[in-house]
């Protein structure tokens, strides 16, 4: 089979569309002809990296996202996919300290934010998750799955008051949200029982 002979970007543009289009293992091929021709083009590993996530291929994503941040080490969106991609492997240790490091390139990332609390819960660090959700919201005031967590929290605190508060927020923002419901109704149960023993 002959190799299809095309400069950088076009691979590199085509590697993008078959993304688009789900076809991973393709997109992987073209950014891997891009990255033959410009092996330090940090947003080729990047994407190339995307693709292997996608695919749940976990330790080939961080290689390409570490590979991104050998290029150029202060690349906020490779920080924040090498924590995804740490958590595919269950490593939350590691994953926070990514979080952390996109964090302070982009204090205004609310997705870095909520995921670093995701994980304090996870390691059950519950008020570190609350100051996390926090920034979140602060981030984007109309955050309701922050606000929502932030709840589960303090429910996990048996802060039941804080807890309610949380969940009402969130259904002020998105009264459909199905989590801050159901929680809501779980507290209030609760609620009900302390009183009636």
């Amino acid at each position: 089979m002959v190799k299809e002979i095309l400069p950088k970007n076009d691979w590199f543009e085509k590697g993008l569309e078959l993304n688009r289009q789900e076809k991973f293992e393709e997109a992987i091929e073209s950014f891997e002809r891009a990255s033959e021709i410009d092996p330090n083009d940090k947003e080729i590993w990047y994407e190339k990296g995307l693709c292997f996530d996608s695919l749940d291929s976990y330790e080939e994503a961080l290689n390409c996202f570490n590979k991104a941040l050998e290029i150029d080490p202060l690349f906020q969106a490779a920080w924040f996919k090498k924590a995804v991609a740490l958590e595919g492997l269950h490593k939350i240790f590691d994953a926070i300290s990514c979080y952390e490091k996109a964090i302070e390139i982009d204090p205004m990332d609310g997705d870095a934010w909520f995921l670093k609390g995701v994980d304090m819960q996870t390691l059950e660090r519950h008020e570190k998750a609350i100051e996390c959700y926090d920034k979140a919201i602060e981030v984007d005031p109309s955050d309701a799955d922050s606000m929502s967590f932030k709840g589960f929290n303090y429910e996990l605190l048996n802060k039941y008051n804080d807890a309610m508060e949380c969940y009402e927020m969130a259904l002020n923002v998105d009264p459909a949200h199905p989590y801050a419901e159901i929680r809501k109704r779980i507290i209030l149960k609760k609620i009900e029982f302390n009183e009636s023993s």
